[in-house]
């Protein structure tokens, strides 16, 4: 059973790049600063990943390429891949909300 039952918002997007497919942890931070999502350094998103994985969410392994550094590749456990799903309809629920309850009260300052 996990800590907690919520992730931030960064977190779920680290888990929704590696949903696509398994990748490195710079593809993951390359992606997340392509779409303007990353509000952290890049060592704290490697700190995230590692979290991640002793948590169950993530898997990993070694890629070795003759003549490059090996390279630890993540991808979701299958539990990952049911948390990052559940989370993501929460949070979608309660961005929903939120931009209810935002639009609603900027018309009352108009």
């Amino acid at each position: 059973m996990l800590d907690r039952d919520r992730l931030e918002l960064e977190e779920i997007c680290i888990l929704l790049v590696l949903l696509r497919e398994p990748t490195h942890g710079y593809q993951v931070v390359k992606t997340l600063e392509e779409q303007g999502l990353l509000s952290r350094s890049a060592t704290q998103v490697y700190r995230k990943l590692r979290d991640m994985e002793k948590e169950g969410l993530l898997e990993c392994s070694w890629e070795v390429e003759e003549g490059r550094r090996p390279r630890k590749v993540y991808r979701l456990s299958a539990r990952g891949k049911d948390f990052v799903q559940s989370c993501c309809r929460e949070t979608l629920d309660y961005l929903e909300r939120a931009r209810a309850f935002i639009e609603s009260n900027l018309r009352k300052e108009v």
